[in-house]
């Protein structure tokens, strides 16, 4: 009676320990999911049409990102267990609950909570990270094509790299349902950060939203800054133009000025040997700057004395021969 007891209590104990350590399981699943609420995915194709096709896309390119941390973190492409898979799907549905996206798509979009439990028939027998290099290879067309994602360019060799090792692994277990997904995860988190745009957006293929940052205060006085620089240059750039124009067409007036009386003086006085001031050098003069050249002298008017004078000699003379003739 003693014995049966203490293995009743035995069996008892055993069954609380089981159910216990099944429900901590239940309860542990190893990906942080935080970031479902704070990358900047395009939440408006769950928001209007939760029970799209385009919705499930980007829930499955979302819980993505989690799973190629996941395999950068453990080396593991898929969850241990059911328990855990049902403990992250439940993770990930309230996470975007609080995004008020209705909850219900996560059982919608994901009806087979098995589809992330690791298997070995998901493709070649591929689990960890080791298991990927033993059956792709130790460097793949996916290392060369899809490492530290950069472009639109890089982005269609990559693409083109994923559908060559997943023939690769394919050929290898014609049964497998996975590989491409796995070549995926494999680029996302062991050649890239899972986070980076490019990446998430090429390799997971993710919908982004579209980038309208709020500006800090340190940035908006930073474009102020910017923006009164610019002005300030245009505007001074405008008052060295207007005053450059204004001097160019005084010195051009000047110069018509000048060559006006130029030839006005080679007109009216051509090759009389006399040189006139300009302007310029007659207030040099008055200013006492330079000596007052001497100008020749003018021609008599035939009104002058000297020429009347002159003139009744030379009168007197002729008459006096002609009286003598």
């Amino acid at each position: 009676m003693k014995l049966n007891m203490a293995k009743l209590i035995f069996f008892f104990l055993f069954l609380l320990l089981s159910f216990f350590t099944t429900l901590s399981i239940d309860n542990s699943c190893p990906m942080d999911l935080s970031y479902v609420q704070t990358y900047p995915w395009d939440k408006s194709l769950c928001l209007q049409e939760p029970n799209g096709t385009n919705c499930c896309q980007a829930l499955l390119s979302l819980i993505g990102m989690g799973l190629a941390q996941h395999l950068r973190d453990t080396s593991n492409f898929d969850l241990a267990n059911l328990n855990v898979s049902f403990s992250c799907l439940t993770k990930f549905q309230d996470k975007l609950s609080a995004l008020s996206i209705d909850p219900a798509v996560v059982p919608f979009c994901f009806k087979n909570y098995t589809q992330f439990v690791t298997n070995t028939s998901s493709c070649a027998g591929i689990q960890t990270k080791k298991d990927w290099i033993e059956k792709a290879g130790q460097v793949t067309p996916l290392d060369t094509a899809c490492k530290n994602m950069t472009g639109l360019t890089q982005c269609t060799a990559c693409l083109d790299a994923g559908y060559t090792v997943t023939s690769q692994l394919v050929g290898l277990a014609p049964n497998s349902t996975k590989c491409f997904y796995f070549a995926i995860l494999y680029a996302a988190g062991i050649l890239n950060d899972p986070k980076d745009p490019n990446a998430a957006a090429c390799i997971l293929g993710l919908s982004l939203a579209a980038s309208n940052p709020s500006m800090s205060r340190e940035s908006i006085i930073k474009l102020a800054f910017a923006l009164s620089g610019a002005v300030t240059g245009v505007l001074l750039a405008f008052v060295i133009i207007i005053v450059y124009r204004k001097w160019d067409k005084k010195r051009k007036r000047n110069a018509l000025h000048d060559e006006f009386v130029s030839s006005f003086k080679a007109s009216v006085l051509p090759n009389c040997g006399a040189k006139w001031p300009t302007i310029a050098e007659a207030l040099k003069m008055l200013e006492g700057d330079i000596d007052i050249p001497r100008l020749p002298e003018r021609p008599l008017p035939l009104s002058h004395e000297s020429f009347r004078s002159s003139l009744w000699q030379s009168t007197s003379r002729n008459s006096s021969r002609m009286s003598i003739v």
